[in-house]
């Protein structure tokens, strides 16, 4: 089968025939007035996630180049505490 659209979060991939079936579903539910307003919705969201997960491995990313906050100043305050 091949795989049109990826669901990683489920582990499986959607392909031809179960993306017409949500399709049509979908304009069914909808109606046509509504779901290219729907899917313009939809494709928003996709892209704030896709930006938002984005920042998140950024700022991971950084944080674990950046040395310890305070590792010298905790080592001095170590030493003055046993000494």
């Amino acid at each position: 089968m091949t795989c049109i659209l990826p669901l990683a979060f489920l582990g499986v991939g959607v392909g031809g025939s179960e993306a017409l079936l949500v399709l049509a579903a979908a304009l069914l539910l909808l109606g046509p007035r509504e779901l290219p307003r729907a899917a313009r919705k939809l494709g928003r969201l996709a892209a704030r996630l896709r930006s938002a997960s984005q920042e998140f491995r950024d700022e991971l990313m950084r944080a674990a180049d950046e040395p310890p906050a305070g590792g010298e100043e905790k080592k001095d305050a170590d030493d003055d505490l046993a000494g």
